[in-house]
């Protein structure tokens, strides 16, 4: 992946795996969606905060309409279901990081599908019935409304019960199936906003789109040449893994730390 020189990633390999609590426990509402409702938020960053980077600032109060957002990230089971509907194309590999059978692997079904380009990703979620989610809903969907939360649980800073991420402390350098850190959900109940894969949203990048942006229903630029990610990864440090941070690649680009989830309209 082509990093920008403000990310706020740091991509180390960890070998601890303490702290998971994955055995399956959310298999009943992987699928599913959490209601967002419409109303302000605080977006974004303000210059000199702890772990900031130039592109997330100015904070600001947009305002939301109502949406609906995977509660899961989407998995190699669902995204299966798209390629033999024929309205998807296979990943462009079928590995994970470490893992030679991954998405036509049965044990890993409810894991996150990865090795996806923007446009299989936009490509799943129209044959689902959605959208990508925007970047102004993806922010407001992990970090809530009533408070500025540094993540997605809280200003307590990640360990493994909470996220599946990078570093010193990390939890283990691969993916994690999803829904198995239930204590790191955000307040409206979606799972693995922060850590496990990079997620794919919708919004073209721009480094200073905040100081321009729409106050109501914001959807980044017309046109250019990188798509926006949000959420962190398994090999991401701390830092990156803020509802705030940005990240951003080619919209042609699929690789083993990248995934998504799904949007739509709320009631």
């Amino acid at each position: 992946m082509k990093l920008s020189p403000m990310l706020c990633v740091l991509c180390l390999c960890p070998a601890a795996r303490a702290g998971q609590v994955g055995d399956g426990q959310a298999a009943a509402t992987r699928g599913d969606q959490v209601d967002v409702p419409a109303g302000p938020f605080t977006m974004g960053s303000d210059k000199g905060q702890p772990g900031a980077n130039p592109d997330e600032s100015p904070a600001h109060r947009p305002m939301i309409r109502p949406f609906r957002i995977d509660r899961h990230e989407v998995t190699n089971q669902r995204y299966r279901r798209c390629v033999e509907a024929g309205a998807c194309t296979a990943p462009i590999s079928t590995a994970s990081k470490t893992r030679r059978r991954y998405f036509d692997g049965a044990r890993y079904d409810e894991f996150p599908v990865v090795n996806v380009t923007w446009y299989q990703a936009q490509a799943f979620c129209r044959w689902d019935g959605g959208r990508l989610p925007t970047e102004a809903e993806w922010e407001k969907a992990a970090r809530g409304v009533r408070d500025r939360r540094v993540y997605p649980w809280g200003d307590r800073r990640p360990d493994c019960s909470l996220a599946n991420f990078g570093g010193p402390d990390g939890c283990g350098g691969d993916t994690a199936e999803v829904g198995a850190r239930p204590a790191g959900r955000s307040p409206y109940g979606a799972h693995d906003m922060a850590g496990n894969v990079w997620e794919w949203v919708s919004d073209w990048y721009d480094s200073a789109f905040y100081r321009r942006s729409p106050s109501r229903d914001p959807r980044g630029p017309r046109w250019g040449s990188f798509k926006v990610m949000r959420g962190g990864c398994f090999d991401t440090a701390p830092d990156g893994l803020r509802v705030s941070c940005r990240n951003h690649d080619l919209p042609t680009s699929a690789q083993p730390n990248v995934g998504f989830r799904c949007a739509r309209a709320g009631r």
